[in-house]
Protein backbone atom coordinates (compact mmCIF):
# COMPACT_ATOMS: atom_id res chain seq x y z
CA UNK A 1 0.00 0.00 0.00
CA UNK A 2 1.18 3.42 -0.81
CA UNK A 3 1.44 6.68 1.00
CA UNK A 4 0.42 10.36 0.26
CA UNK A 5 2.50 13.00 -0.17
CA UNK A 6 1.36 16.85 0.18
CA UNK A 7 4.43 18.82 -1.04
CA UNK A 8 6.83 16.64 -2.71
CA UNK A 9 10.80 18.16 -3.21
CA UNK A 10 10.83 18.92 -6.80
CA UNK A 11 14.69 18.51 -7.09
CA UNK A 12 14.26 15.11 -6.38
CA UNK A 13 11.15 13.79 -8.20
CA UNK A 14 9.17 13.71 -11.79
CA UNK A 15 6.00 12.62 -12.65
CA UNK A 16 5.63 11.34 -16.21
CA UNK A 17 1.94 10.55 -17.38
CA UNK A 18 1.68 6.61 -18.05
CA UNK A 19 -1.13 7.37 -20.71
CA UNK A 20 0.70 9.93 -22.79
CA UNK A 21 4.13 9.76 -21.33
CA UNK A 22 4.95 13.27 -21.41
CA UNK A 23 5.91 15.21 -17.81
CA UNK A 24 3.45 16.61 -16.00
CA UNK A 25 3.83 18.88 -13.02
CA UNK A 26 3.78 17.72 -9.56
CA UNK A 27 0.51 16.86 -8.21
CA UNK A 28 -0.53 18.49 -5.16
CA UNK A 29 -2.12 15.29 -3.30
CA UNK A 30 -0.76 11.71 -4.86
CA UNK A 31 -0.75 8.32 -3.39
CA UNK A 32 2.46 6.19 -3.87
CA UNK A 33 2.33 2.69 -5.71
CA UNK A 34 4.18 0.13 -6.21
CA UNK A 35 8.15 0.02 -7.42
CA UNK A 36 7.94 -0.23 -11.58
CA UNK A 37 11.77 -0.15 -11.50
CA UNK A 38 14.85 0.76 -10.24
CA UNK A 39 18.63 1.91 -11.29
CA UNK A 40 21.93 3.62 -10.48
CA UNK A 41 20.05 7.17 -9.90
CA UNK A 42 16.61 6.38 -7.34
CA UNK A 43 13.75 4.11 -7.83
CA UNK A 44 10.48 4.26 -10.53
CA UNK A 45 7.37 4.02 -8.74
CA UNK A 46 3.15 3.91 -10.00
CA UNK A 47 1.46 6.67 -8.29
CA UNK A 48 -1.98 7.91 -8.81
CA UNK A 49 -3.23 11.92 -8.39
CA UNK A 50 -5.94 12.06 -6.00
CA UNK A 51 -6.89 15.48 -7.24
CA UNK A 52 -7.31 14.78 -11.38
CA UNK A 53 -7.44 10.68 -11.04
CA UNK A 54 -4.10 10.47 -13.48
CA UNK A 55 -2.28 7.13 -13.01
CA UNK A 56 1.72 8.67 -13.54
CA UNK A 57 4.73 7.43 -12.52
CA UNK A 58 7.13 9.15 -10.12
CA UNK A 59 11.20 9.04 -10.79
CA UNK A 60 12.17 9.58 -7.23
CA UNK A 61 16.18 10.43 -7.44
CA UNK A 62 18.21 9.03 -5.00
CA UNK A 63 20.12 11.78 -2.49
CA UNK A 64 23.69 10.62 -3.75
CA UNK A 65 23.78 11.78 -7.29
CA UNK A 66 24.36 14.90 -7.82
CA UNK A 67 22.21 18.05 -9.38
CA UNK A 68 23.50 17.95 -12.50
CA UNK A 69 23.40 14.35 -12.53
CA UNK A 70 19.62 14.53 -11.51
CA UNK A 71 18.86 16.99 -13.84
CA UNK A 72 19.96 15.04 -17.01
CA UNK A 73 17.83 11.84 -15.39
CA UNK A 74 14.86 14.24 -15.35
CA UNK A 75 14.96 15.48 -18.95
CA UNK A 76 15.41 11.78 -20.16
CA UNK A 77 12.62 10.80 -18.60
CA UNK A 78 9.95 12.05 -21.20
CA UNK A 79 11.74 9.82 -24.22
CA UNK A 80 10.92 6.40 -21.96
CA UNK A 81 6.96 7.16 -23.09
CA UNK A 82 7.05 3.58 -24.93
CA UNK A 83 8.48 2.16 -21.63
CA UNK A 84 5.86 -0.73 -20.71
CA UNK A 85 4.90 -0.87 -17.39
Amino acid sequence: MGFSHNRPNPSRCCFVCLDCGKAVGAPVNWKKGRRLGAGGFGQVFKCHDLDTGRDLAVKEVSVACSLETATKVIAFLPLLSGFPG
